[in-house]
């Protein structure tokens, strides 16, 4: 059996939402930030998978990957068709590489300026959510009339893309990602905590309660 080492409101919902879609059994740990989760990832970042034989997987990316190649699901990478296996490490590469970094100066403005002033951080917040607001961009135009990211069926990316919108209706005022419904309707959506908070992806739901989202450790 897997352990998933998570913390709420990370991308490493994204693995927790495959794991409960491929149906094996897992353990999800919540990771304390201290000396005994560094010593199984050494970064103290989210998400990591311990594999039965005590290997440990990290990066969210590359446990996905793990995990729906390990369980056999090939529909979960794209299916049989080749330029369907690409689209899915295309997206699954645009999430890893460009829209999850684009929140960071959100979260930790202060690593962004040498500038301790408010007014520097605040102008490193609003450069951020111009970042973001790009990306939702190419995800609208590419969601506008589509039902899933890749072909006519779930894949991993549309797990990775859930924590990533959720984030944007918790720290960008006004803002309205695309919608997911589909990933509601799964039975992932009722059994884990995460998912059970309301959904701000939709133009009826409530935002998410507000909080430090993200992967890093900090």
């Amino acid at each position: 059996m897997v352990t998933l080492y998570y913390r709420p409101g990370s991308c490493a919902l994204a693995p927790h939402i495959l794991l409960e879609w491929i149906g094996a059994p897992y353990e999800a740990i919540n990771a304390p930030r201290d000396a005994s989760y560094r010593a199984i990832n050494a970064s103290g970042a989210v998400p990591a998978l311990k594999l039965a034989d005590g290997q440990v997987i990290t990066q969210a990316g590359a446990v996905l990957q793990h995990l729906a190649q390990s369980a056999g699901r090939g529909d979960l990478l794209g299916g049989p068709e080749p330029a369907n296996q690409a689209r899915v490490l295309q997206w699954s590469c645009f999430f890893t590489g460009d829209f999850h970094p684009a929140f960071f100066p959100l979260f930790v403005p202060g690593r962004y300026t040498t500038d301790p002033s408010v007014a520097a951080q605040a102008a490193v917040k609003a450069a951020a959510v111009e970042l973001v607001k790009g990306h939702l961009a190419t995800l609208d135009a590419h969601l506008s009339e589509r039902t899933t990211f890749v072909g006519e069926q779930l894949t991993l990316v549309d797990a990775y893309a859930v924590p990533m919108l959720r984030w944007v209706g918790r720290v960008i005022e006004g803002a309205s990602p695309p919608g997911l419904p589909w990933i509601a309707s799964t039975p992932a959506w009722s059994r884990i905590p995460a998912c059970r908070r309301p959904w701000p992806c939709t133009a009826s739901s409530p935002s998410a309660p507000r909080g430090r989202p993200g992967c890093g450790s900090a």
